[in-house]
Order: structure tokens, then sequence, then C-alpha cells
């Protein structure tokens, strides 16, 4: 009976030893740690989540040593409880002394801790951030007077002596050297809860005279500050939750991220060198989070450039997503437009830095971190120390004033309902906190509950240090109405562990923890990890001043070299790793000239844009039609699928000329190129009845063989109604000088919603042909609209497409097709891609085309946009490109997690209601199948989903089947995709093939079009995207730059960003071709929507 016993003890052990092992943290119970500090909130009948929306926005941690005996100490803020400092006394184990250190902050509502050494004694102040009652609210200054007797620092309150005791409603400060004079200034964030300015759409305050606008105080070097928040440039409202201070630009000055709540936009103070800031965020950013919170700037992907990150509160799980959404707004973009607002969107936001002179890409969606809920404080660090910087983000609210189902209650009966009925009804917000793990490809893995962070709460302000000084990062976190969580790192407690190095800088007496400072270490592998020195991090929270370096399984680091905020360099070579390092800056050496990533590398880029020395200067205009208007469940817009290029020697000189396409009210753009390569151009039409069409696609090609090049204009675009005269395609006779005439008589009648048309001789009598290939039916998404091929008889064509491709009835849109000669029978066969169908090969046969069936091609469902032929791996034969909507947003589209989309018409009005499903999860964290679409906009499409439904929450309990069961679709009225990734097939010969991946860098956003470059082994596949068109809830997928795929016989596949090469492209750019000067040079011209042509030469 003893040896069963023993035996059950020592199994219980060992389940338990390795259940630790398997996580990399441990909560710590305050009987270990004696830290009780719990942010107790307690709401009455007066003071609540209804009176007042930031009740429960939470507090902070400031962290720092302030009785200087070498440990990292913890003062927490309360609110409606007690600040409470506790000092570390080592093995992780705290005391509080907030009473004895004259700390004690009852009645006082603390949000933000900045610490800084105001007075330059050596020990640690703490400025706390004050709001909520207006008559006691102003910022307190505790100044470190020192020891007492029990060695525990006392502090005094000094604010006012300083001229710091701001009155605002405020969330936090930082202290920065913002004129490079050696003292620290201070930003103060403000949060005024103004009524009497509303926070729905009106002209931006940009005066700095709006109540909520922040503060700025410079430090005169005598003891005191001046509020100079004017004539710094401080002007803009924002309700701001978050300041980061970063060097945004490698200038050396730095430069103040601010993210704000409610309507107003983010701010990017960027610092002008002469006292000044000037918001520059849309140069920089190009959308935000629409609710922003914390914020933090690391350069997660050790490229040698600080990337940013916001928090929002968008919900992981289908449910938490249309129970506190109502709708997507489709007024939002014009009253963006209207009032200056720069785009916003209710998701955290992942900014990755491009480099010098190029806006950051936004890849939340990719990296897999934009969905955390009720967010606060996302803080990068290498907690795992295997070289890359993860991702902890706190998050929980207790009362979710979103909920939609409360709201309409609220609004229903809350005139006449007690006061504590109304916040019982109130959903509670209460989950885990989130830990990413940094996989080194821009993507990161949840691994919350793997690391031992799985546990609710209602988490606000944290910091990460060693607190326990045995060489791995611990976490602390302030919880609302639970004890603090204070997470001790086991990783040293594990076999083989990964080095490591700590960098503590010692600065000057005015700036001792140097803020402003940058550390990198090069490293043996020859990559770099690059820090900024900066402790306003997160939300409301002073972060540890020691440098925490991941290395792996490296055993050698090359060097460390730290550049001062002075200017002055400190290196030392082969550093001692698994240790502490101590830098001061008082041994610093001055230099001669930064290197990267100090500064920006000097590179000789190989692109140029020189559209204007060549006089091409073309600005894309289009009217803002609103398709969602037509229908509200369209996942983007379908009228804005412009312009095209068409390039050839128009007017018979010898030289190439090109015409760029327009849209409706406009006319198409001609280019004639000069001897001395430079370019006239004059509008193709005159009449206004010409320019009513909207040009889709465009071909140059000797229609009437004659020996000049005719053009055929495709017309599309979704604002006319089905059958319009305006969908009718029109071919121009060239009469050799360039001058075109409209022939109709030559065309069909065609009143289709056109696309593309491609020419080829595919009968092979000696004269061109044409596939016309339609888009969706106006109005009828997703609906197909006709494909038409022509047969090319003596410069007339006929509509030969029933006889010779019936099977291009079932595809489904149409978005590129590609001539070849799939089987080398010296026929051309074609190949279509579009939305909801399989990449389809017909090949051409004598008596017609007939489909190649493939066992892989058959389950490439996608959202095609783009096709090209080049021989990607190099092997002699041709392989095939395609353009998808990449993995940069909401779908996660995969075999296993398709897309369904509906072409039923519901209430049978003559209308079809797209309804698009996909995999989410569900409220257990399992997946299933659930609309996409909100319910609000479901019942603007089609009143029966108001019938169906009597709550939001019943909304979202309704999965694919039920919407099957309820007869709202069916099996005949689902069309699927299967894939997101832009992909390339491989040609494995004898009709046989293999879809592959392209690289991640070309997964940022939709691929549009492809250019081919080069020829033989070495060539080089250029390629542009994105999309301005999309969803308002979702936004624009603006993230893809321009980039070249380089196919190398000797170097392989290698991609070249925008950085590299100087082929910068980020706007939404729809069609790329290629011109031969005069000169022998040749420009590659890219059109986009809504913006400049613009034209790259190699050098």
């Amino acid at each position: 009976m003893m040896k069963g016993k023993y035996l059950l003890i020592t199994l219980i052990f060992l389940i338990q030893s390795c259940s630790k092992q398997n996580k990399l943290f441990v909560l710590l119970k305050s009987e270990k740690t004696g830290i009780e500090f719990n942010n107790k909130i307690t709401e009455t009948d007066d003071f609540n989540i209804l009176t007042d929306e930031y009740i429960f926005n939470g507090g902070g941690v400031a962290l720092a040593d302030f009785n200087r005996d070498g440990l990292p100490d913890l003062f927490f803020t309360g609110n409606m409880v007690s600040n409470e400092l506790y000092l570390n006394k080592g093995y992780l184990k705290f005391e509080n002394v907030t009473n004895s250190a004259k700390l004690n902050s009852t009645g006082f509502w603390s949000t933000g801790a900045a610490v800084v050494d105001i007075n330059s004694d050596g020990w640690m102040d703490i400025y706390v951030s004050g709001a909520m009652n207006t008559n006691n609210r102003k910022n307190r200054l505790y100044v470190n007077q020192g020891l007492n007797k029990e060695n525990i620092p006392v502090f005094e309150e000094q604010a006012e002596k300083f001229g710091i005791d701001d009155n605002g409603n405020t969330m936090g400060a930082c202290f920065i050297d913002y004129d490079k004079d050696g003292d620290l200034d201070l930003y103060v964030l403000n949060n005024e809860q103004n009524e009497t300015i509303p926070t729905n759409y009106r002209k931006k305050i940009i005066d700095g005279s709006a109540p909520s606008n922040d503060k700025f105080y410079k430090n005169n070097g005598d003891g005191t500050f001046s509020d100079i928040t004017l004539d710094a440039g401080i002007l803009f409202e924002g309700f701001g939750l978050s300041v980061t201070p970063v060097d945004i630009n490698k200038d050396q000055w730095i430069d103040l991220y601010i993210t704000n709540d409610y309507l107003t936009n983010d701010l990017l103070y960027v610092n002008q060198k002469n006292g000044t800031f000037k918001n520059e965020i849309q140069e920089y950013l190009s959308h935000q989070s629409k609710f922003s919170m914390g914020s933090d700037a690391s350069d997660f992907n050790n490229d040698g450039y600080t990337d940013l990150i916001s928090l929002d509160m968008l919900g992981e799980s289908h449910e938490r997503r249309k129970t506190t959404i109502s709708k997507s707004f489709f007024f939002q973009n014009v009253l963006n437009k209207k009032w200056d607002y720069q785009d916003q969107h209710m998701r955290n936001m992942l900014f990755k830095n491009n480099g010098p002179n190029l806006p950051f890409s936004e890849i939340g969606q990719f990296s897999g971190v934009y969905q955390t809920d009720w967010s606060w404080s996302p803080l990068f660090a290498d907690f795992d120390y295997d070289g890359n910087r993860d991702l902890f983000i706190t998050n929980g609210f207790p009362r979710d004033i979103t909920d939609m189902d409360f709201a309409n209650y609220r609004l229903s009966y809350g005139a006449y309902t007690p006061v504590s009925t109304l916040l019982d009804s109130i959903p509670i917000v209460k989950i885990p906190n989130y830990a990413y793990k940094n996989n080194g490809d821009l993507t990161f893995e949840d691994v919350s509950k793997k690391w031992g962070l799985g546990i609710s709460s209602f988490s606000n302000g944290a910091v990460f240090s060693d607190l326990d000084l045995d060489g791995d990062i611990d976490y602390v976190v302030n919880n609302i109405n639970d004890k603090a969580f204070i997470f001790e790192n086991i990783l040293y407690q594990q076999e083989n562990p990964p080095n490591y190095l700590q960098i503590e800088l010692e600065g000057d007496k005015l700036n001792p923890d140097a803020l402003g400072a940058k550390v990198v270490l090069r490293l043996s592998d020859n990559s770099i990890q690059f820090q900024e020195q900066q402790i306003s991090r997160g939300y409301m929270s002073s972060a540890d001043p020691v440098m925490y370096f991941g290395l792996g399984k490296l055993k050698d680091v090359v060097s460390v070299e730290i550049l001062w905020p002075n200017g002055l360099l400190s290196k030392i070579n082969n550093p001692d790793i698994n240790k502490r390092l101590t830098f001061s800056q008082s041994e610093a050496l001055a230099v001669n000239s930064l290197i990267f990533p100090f500064a920006e590398e000097q590179k000789l880029l190989p692109y140029k844009e020189v559209s204007s020395k060549y006089n091409i200067n073309y600005f894309h205009n289009e009217k803002n039609v609103q398709d969602f208007f037509k229908q509200r469940l369209l996942p983007h817009k379908l009228s804005q699928n412009g312009p095209c290029i068409a390039v050839g020697d128009i007017n018979s000189d010898g030289n190439e000329d090109f015409i760029v396409g327009s849209s409706s009210s406009f006319s198409p753009r001609v280019f004639i190129q000069s001897d001395d390569s430079k370019f006239a151009s004059r509008d193709l039409f005159q009449k206004e009845q010409e320019k009513k069409y909207e040009v889709e696609s465009m071909t140059l090609f000797d229609a009437d063989q004659d020996g000049d090049l005719d053009l055929y204009l495709v017309s599309g675009g979704n604002e006319y109604d089905i059958g319009s005269e305006w969908y009718q395609d029109r071919l121009l006779i060239n009469d050799g000088l360039g001058n075109f005439k409209n022939q109709q008589n030559r065309l069909p009648k065609m009143y289709v919603n056109g696309c593309i048309v491609r020419p080829a001789d595919f009968d092979n009598d000696g004269d061109l042909d044409l596939f016309v290939g339609g888009h969706n039916k106006p109005g009828a998404y997703p609906l197909a609209d006709n494909n038409f091929l022509l047969r090319n008889n003596n410069g007339f064509f006929e509509d030969v497409t029933d006889i010779t491709i019936p099977s291009l009835d079932s595809f489904g849109i149409l978005t590129d097709a590609l001539w070849t000669d799939i089987n080398g029978d010296k026929r051309n066969d074609i190949i279509l891609v579009g939305e909801y169908s399989p990449v389809t090969i017909l090949l051409n046969k004598v008596k017609g085309f007939e489909k190649l069936e493939s066992d892989t091609l058959e389950d490439t469902e996608g959202l095609w946009r783009a096709i090209e032929q080049v021989d990607i791996d190099l092997d002699g034969d041709l392989d095939y490109i395609l353009g998808n909507l990449g993995k940069n947003n909401m779908l996660s589209l995969s075999p296993e997690t398709p897309m369904y989309i509906s072409t039923k018409d519901v209430d049978k009005n003559g209308s079809v209601d797209p309804l698009i499903f996909n995999s989410q999860q569900n409220s257990k964290g399992e997946l299933d199948i659930y609309p996409i679409q909100f319910w609000d906009n479901l019942t603007q499409q089609s009143p029966m989903f108001r019938q169906e439904f009597n709550s939001y929450h019943s909304f979202s309990k309704a999965n694919f089947e039920y919407y099957k069961e309820k007869g709202f679709i069916d099996n005949d009225s689902i069309l699927i995709a299967k894939h997101s990734e832009s992909k390339w097939i491989e040609n494995l010969g004898e009709g046989n093939y293999k879809l592959n991946s392209l690289p991640d860098l070309l997964q940022l956003g939709p691929i549009n079009d492809f250019l081919i470059f080069g020829s033989g082994n070495k060539r080089k596949v250029f390629v542009v995207g994105n999309d301005f068109g999309g969803a308002p809830f979702e936004g624009n997928t603006d993230a893809l730059q321009g980039t070249i795929l380089h196919l190398d016989e000797n170097e392989g596949r290698k991609v070249v960003s925008a950085q590299d090469s100087g082929f910068n492209v980020f706007g939404d750019a729809r069609e790329i071709k290629s011109v031969r000067l005069k000169n022998g040079k040749i420009l590659i011209l890219v059109a986009q929507n809504q913006n400049k042509l613009l034209a790259f030469e190699e050098f």
C-alpha cells in the first residue's frame, strides 16, 4: 500500500515537472512575491461605465531601481486605490513600502507613470498622470529624497515646483530630449472628455485649441519646465492613450508616435530639428487603428529599422465580432475624404518599416496579431531568447459597452431602467492575455497557453524585466479587480537554454538612462539586432532601462556598438555572452561618420522613378462610385479596376508610344515618343459622349492588316446597369499617323461588363483574333458576365464563342487570360484565371477548345487576379505565375478552410444577395463556418435577415449549416475559393503540374500584374498590386510594395524589395508595361488608380 502511494506521488511530481517544463512562464502567487496590489474599481449608481467611459482604462507599471540596490523595483498605479511601491528583496520577493515611501495616493485617480531623474541627483523619481476628478487630477511628481533609516526611498510631491502639475485628463507622459540640449523634456498625453465637441465627423482642430490637445513642456535646465505646446507644433487634437518616442527617420532626433481613441487620427510628430514638431503621419502610415490604445516601437524583424504597433479591440471569435460591430459603414470613405481624416480600421496594426522615404507596410493580418479583443499594452521582447522579438499583449474590459444588444436595450429601455439592472446587462470581457512567438518570417504564433499566460483577466499596463537576475525576462501586469500578475520566466531552469546578452547603459547626469541611445549587436552569422533606448512603452507604463538580446544557439557576438544621445560611440568586439554588460557614456569616443543601422545606408539603387524626365505627366482620376449601395455585401469595389496601358508604335515613326486608359467621364491619354525619347501627350477623345465609357483594358494590334496599329478598347466597370450601351467595346482604326476612328460596324453587339482583351491568332490564318473577358454582371456579383472569342475576318470580328469554346459558360468571374502553346502543337492555347474558379487550361484543337483535365488544377479555386508565363525554376520549360489576394487579410483561405459565396437571390427581388462565409473561431475557440458580413449589412441587403434573428447574439451563433437549413443558401448557389496566396504553377511536363506558393514578401497584398524582363537564365519579374477598393470595415489592402523577383541560374530565386531596388510602387497599381526608348533604354510604366503614372529607368 505504501509502495503504491509513493508511486502515485512520484507520478504526480513527474507530471507537474513536465507541465512546468513545457511552459515558459509560471504565474507566481502573491504569497510568494508579497505583491498584493489590486486595482479594485467599484461602480456606483452615480459613477460607472455609463457615466464615465474611461472608468476601466486601468493603470500602469513603472520599473526602476528606486533604492539603488541593484534590483528592479515595481510601482503600480491605482485608480480608486492608492498607488503602491514594492521594493525588490531578491529571489522574486517584494516588500510593499508605499506608506513609508510617502507615496500613498488614496483619492487620486492615477493612470500612467513615467520614471525620470528630474533633478539629476542619481535617484529615480516618478511622474504620475491624473484623471477623472477635475478638482483633484493635477499630475504629480514624486521626487526621490533618498533612503531613510530603514533603507526605504522616501518621496516628496513637487510637480508644481517644477511647473509640470498639468491639470488635463492625462493618460500618460514621457520624457525625451527633443532639442538635443542634454536634459529631458516632457510630453503629456491628454484625453479630455468634452461633450461640447462631438466625436463624429467634423472639421479637425489643428491649431492647438482643442480641449483634448496634448501638452509639451520644455526643460529650462534650472529645475523648472515651461509649457511650449503651441510653439513646439503640438497642435492636433486627439484622445490620447499612448505615446511612444522613436527616431522614425534615423536623423538622430527623437520623434513621437501618439495613438488616439475615437475618431481623432493617430499622430506622428516628426522632429523638425528646430525646436518644433510636425505631424507627418500620412507620409509614413497609410491607415491606422480606429480606437487606438497602447503602442510600441521595435525592430521586430531584425532589419535595422524600427517598426511600430498599435492596438485596438477586434475580437478573435465570430461571436465577439458580430455582437460588437453592427456593420461596415459605407459612407466612411466619403466622410474621411470630405473632412480629411486618414482611414481607420478596428484592428491591431503592425507597421513594417520599409526604410528611407518609403511608407510603412501595415501587415498585422499577415503576421497574425491583428485580433486580440479589447487590448491595451503591446510589448516586444525576446522572451525565449531565440533572436527574434516576441510580442505580448494585455487585454480585457469589465463591462463591454460596445455590445450591440446592450446598446439597443439601453436605447429602448435605459431611461426607465435602474442603473444596477443596466450594468448587470453589460457583457464582461475577461479573457487571457496574448503571447505571440516571433517566427522570424514576419509572422507570429499564438503561444499564450503553451507559454503559460492563458489566464483570464482584466489587464492593462505591463512591463518586463529580469526581476530575479537569473538571466531570463520576467513579465509584470497591472490588473483591474485582480491582483497584479508576476510571471516568472523559467527559461533558465530548462536544459540547454539559449544564449543572450543584457545591456545596461549609464548615461550622463541629466539623462542617466541614456534615453535616445541606440544599440546594435553584430552577430557571427552576419545578422544584426538593433534597439533604441526608450522606456515609455506599451500602455501607461515605464519600462526597464536594461536592454535584452536573445542569441539562440549563436555563441559569438562580433561587436556591441552604442550610439549615445550626444553622438559619441562605444564599441567592444567579441564580448562575453550570457551576462549583463554595462556601458558608460563617459567612456564613449567621437566618430567621423555613422554606418547602418545608426544612419541610413547610402545605396546606389538600380532603379529610379523618372516620369518627369521624359515628360510623362499623368494622374488617373476616377469618380467615387458607391458600389456598396448597389450590393451591400460586396467584398470589394468593382468600379475602380483601371487604368490600363497599351504599348506600340502608334504613329508609325519607329518609336514605341503608349496609351493610358481612363475611367468614365475622362479620356484615355495618348503619349507619342519623339526622337529625343521624351513624350508629348494628348487626349484620345474630345467629345463628352466618347468619355462615358470606362476603359477596362486595351490592346494595340493590326486589326485590318494595313501595317499600322489599331486600338481595341474594352468597356466595363460596375456603375451602369446590365445591358447598358456603355458596356459596348470599341475598335478604333488607325490612319497610319496615329489618328483613330471608331468603326463600330467591325464588332458584334457586346453589352457586357468586360475586363480584358488578349490578341492571338488562334486559328492560324495569319491575322490576330481576340479573346475578350467579361467580369461580373453589374449589380449581380458574383455572377459572371459573358466572355467572347472574336474571329478576325479581314478586320471585321465575328463572335465564335459558342461554337469554339462552349466550356466558357461555366467559368466564373474572369480577371486575366494568357495565350500560350501548352503542348507544343503550334496552336495557341489559353489559360483563364478569375474569382471563385480554378485555373483553367483550354487546349486549342482543330475543332475547338477542350479543357485540360488535371487533378492539380481542378483544386485551384481562388481569387486570382493575374497570370504570366516564365521559367521560374530555370529547367527549360515555361511555368505560370499567378497573382492572388495574398495573405494580409482576414480570410485565412486554404483548401482546408475555404471561403464560400452565394449567388442566390434570397428574397427574389431580382438582386443577388452575395452571402460570404469563411472559417472563424466559435466561442469555444474551435473553427466553424460563419458569414463574414455583419448583421446590419445583411438587413440592408434584405429585410429577411432582420426578421430571421432577434438579436446580435442570435445572429452570431448562426453558422453555414444554419443558413442552409433555413434556405438562405443551397449547394447549387455556392461558389468556392480555396486559395488567397499568390502562387506559381510548376510545369512538370506531359500535362502534369504542381502548385507552389510565391515568397512571403509577395503575399503582403493583392498582385494585379507582372512584367517579365530579360531573357535566358537571367530574368526579372516585376510585381505590382494592392487594392484601394476594399470594403469599409476591412479597408484598403496597401502593404505590397513594388517588388522584383530575380531568377538567376547561379543565384536562384531572390525577392528584392523597394528599399533595395528603387522600384517603389505603394499605390493601387493596376498594370505594368515596358516601353523601349529611342536612346536605347527601357522604361517600366506602372499605372495606378487615382494616382500618378510611374516610370522607372535602370541606372
